[in-house]
């Protein structure tokens, strides 16, 4: 609706075409699509594959010491009774 309402206003001599084009840089899609084509996108697709990694690696991680702690806690309970 924006991009169309800008365009009116193009053809009628109120605007500019820098604000249409500001406008079309902005939108998510266009800045989606710049990310795919350029080295910046494959950086910033690096960076949150390895992201991914690390928090898997963080849960599975935090998983066995809960799992530890919790026989602990099962050995201890065992014990006192």
């Amino acid at each position: 609706m924006r991009l169309a309402r800008l365009d009116g206003d193009l053809s009628r001599g109120s605007g500019t075409k820098s604000q249409l084009n500001t406008t079309l840089e902005s939108h998510p899609m266009n800045r989606l699509k710049q990310l795919w084509v350029s080295e910046d996108g494959v950086a910033a697709l690096e960076y949150a594959l390895l992201l991914a990694f690390i928090v898997v690696g963080i849960v599975a991680t935090l998983n066995s010491i809960g799992n530890g702690i919790h026989n602990v806690y099962v050995i201890i309970s065992g014990s006192l009774s």
